[in-house]
C-alpha cells in the first residue's frame, strides 16, 4: 500500500489518530506513515486533552482525570493528575492537581498533591490571582470530622500587580492552627511583610511590614532577642518578656556595633524589674565603659525617684555633677545688734566653692537674716545668722536644711 502523506493542518495528537483510522479501525499505512507521524510530532506543540469548560458547584468542583498511575497494593490510592474548574459565586477556580489521590477516589485515603490554581477570582476584592502549594486533605474516612485541610507551603501572583507572597501553615494536624505568610511587593505597600491569618479564612493581619526602614505595625511580644542592623519604628506596643522583678534588673534592650554581638563586647543597655513595692520598680541605662563591663548613667524607679550617675545639664548650660542635701540642729549663741553669728553643716561630698541653698526654718525670730550658705571647705558648710535689729537676739535651736550643687 502507498504511504499517505500526514496533512500539515493537523493540530493535535487527536487530529493525527483520526488520519490514521477508518471507522475505529486502524489503518495498515507502512513503516513510512510511522516515520512521517514521528517527524510529524517534532514540530508540533505537545498534544493536548481538551474536555471544554465546565463549572463545578459550591465545594464540588469539575474535575477531569488526565491520568493515574495504579500502585501495587490494589484499592489503595492512586498517583495522578486531575484539572477542572469550578464556580463558587462568590469566586471562580481553575485548578490542576498532582499528587497522591488527586481526585480522591479513595476516600478512605489523605490527598496529598501538588496543586495550581490559574484563574483564583474574588469577586468581593476583584483579586485575581495564580497560586501553586501543596495540600493535605485529610480522609473522608477514618479521620476527624470535618475534613481538615493543610497547606503547608503556598505561593501566591497577583496578576494584576505582579506581586508575590508566599505562606506557610503550622500548627496541630487539626483543630485550632496556626498560619503566617511572608509577602512583598506592591500590594502590601512594603518590602517585606510578615502576617497572620484569622483561622479558616484568607484574611491576613500584618505583623510586621518592612519598608527600609523596618515598621512594626501592631503589638508584638518578644521572648526571644531581636536583632536590628537598621532603623526600626514601633507603631504599637512592643512587649519584652524579658524583665527582671523585686529590685533585681535584667537586661531588655542592648545596641552593640555591628559583628560584635554578645555580652563579652562593647554594649549598651537597658535593664527593666518589675515589683508590687514601686520602689523597687524602676529602669536604668548602662553604658559600656570597656569592652566588657558596663556603668549605669541613669535609673528612674516607681516612686518617681530619677539618678543621674555624671553630671546634668539643663538647656545647654553648665553640668551639675552632683546635688547633695544634709541638715542639722542648730543652736546659735545670742547674736549683738548688727552683728552676725557661724555655724557649719557637714555635707559629705562638697566640694569648696560649689553653690550651696538652704531653706529657712519655721518660727525664726524677726530681725534675723540668713546669709546665703557658703562651701567654706571640703564637706563643710557655713550657715550665717545676722541680727538686723537695734537690740541682742537670742536665736532658738531650729532644724536647718542645705542642697549643694557640685560643679
Amino acid at each position: 500500500m502507498t504511504a499517505r502523506t500526514i496533512p500539515s493542518e493537523l493540530e493535535d495528537l487527536g487530529g493525527m489518530l483520526d488520519a490514521a483510522r477508518v471507522d475505529g479501525a486502524v489503518r495498515d499505512t507502512g513503516d513510512q506513515d510511522i516515520e512521517g507521524a514521528k517527524n510529524f510530532l517534532k514540530t508540533v506543540s505537545t498534544p493536548r486533552i481538551d474536555h471544554g469548560t465546565q463549572g463545578g458547584t459550591v465545594e464540588v468542583p469539575a474535575l477531569h482525570v488526565l491520568w493515574t498511575l495504579q500502585p501495587i497494593t490494589p484499592g489503595t490510592a492512586k498517583w495522578g493528575s486531575t484539572c477542572g474548574t469550578a464556580d463558587f459565586n462568590t469566586y471562580k477556580d481553575e485548578t490542576n492537581y498532582n499528587g497522591l489521590n488527586p481526585d480522591e477516589s479513595v476516600p478512605t485515603e489523605p490527598r496529598i498533591v501538588w496543586g495550581i490554581e490559574s484563574n483564583y477570582y474574588e469577586a468581593a476584592s476583584g483579586r485575581l490571582t495564580a497560586e501553586f502549594y501543596t495540600e493535605y486533605r485529610s480522609p473522608a474516612v477514618g479521620g476527624p470530622s470535618p475534613r481538615y485541610q493543610r497547606r503547608p507551603f503556598g505561593c501566591t501572583i497577583d496578576k494584576l500587580t505582579g506581586s508575590v507572597s508566599s505562606s506557610i501553615e503550622t500548627g496541630p494536624p487539626f483543630g485550632t492552627f496556626g498560619k503566617f505568610a511572608i509577602r512583598g511587593g506592591a500590594s502590601n505597600g512594603g518590602d517585606f511583610d510578615i502576617a497572620t491569618f484569622v483561622t479558616g479564612t484568607d484574611q491576613a493581619t500584618s505583623l510586621m511590614l518592612v519598608t527600609s526602614p523596618l515598621t512594626v505595625q501592631r503589638a508584638t511580644t518578644l521572648q526571644s532577642t531581636l536583632s536590628v542592623a537598621g532603623e526600626t519604628t514601633v507603631s504599637g506596643v512592643l512587649n519584652l518578656a524579658k524583665s527582671g522583678a523585686d529590685g533585681a534588673y535584667a537586661e531588655v534592650l542592648r545596641a552593640q556595633i555591628p559583628g560584635n554581638l554578645g555580652t563579652q563586647n562593647w554594649r549598651n543597655s537597658i535593664e527593666s524589674t518589675a515589683s508590687s513595692n514601686a520602689s523597687n520598680s524602676g529602669w536604668q541605662f548602662k553604658c559600656a565603659t570597656s569592652q566588657t563591663t558596663q556603668a549605669v548613667v541613669f535609673a528612674v524607679s516607681g516612686d518617681g525617684n530619677a539618678s543621674v550617675a555624671g553630671g546634668l545639664s539643663v538647656g545647654g548650660g553648665g553640668f551639675i555633677k552632683r546635688i547633695l542635701r544634709s541638715s542639722a540642729t542648730l543652736s546659735f549663741p545670742s547674736i549683738a545688734a548688727g552683728s552676725s553669728a557661724p555655724l557649719t553643716i557637714t555635707v559629705t561630698g562638697a566640694v569648696a566653692g560649689s553653690v550651696a541653698a538652704i531653706g529657712t526654718p519655721a518660727g525664726i525670730e524677726p530681725g534675723l537674716r540668713i546669709e546665703t550658705p557658703v562651701v567654706t571647705s571640703s564637706d563643710t558648710v557655713t550657715v550665717t545668722l545676722t541680727n538686723t535689729t537695734g537690740s541682742p537676739i537670742s536665736p532658738a535651736s531650729a532644724l536647718y536644711r542645705v542642697i549643694v550643687f557640685n560643679q
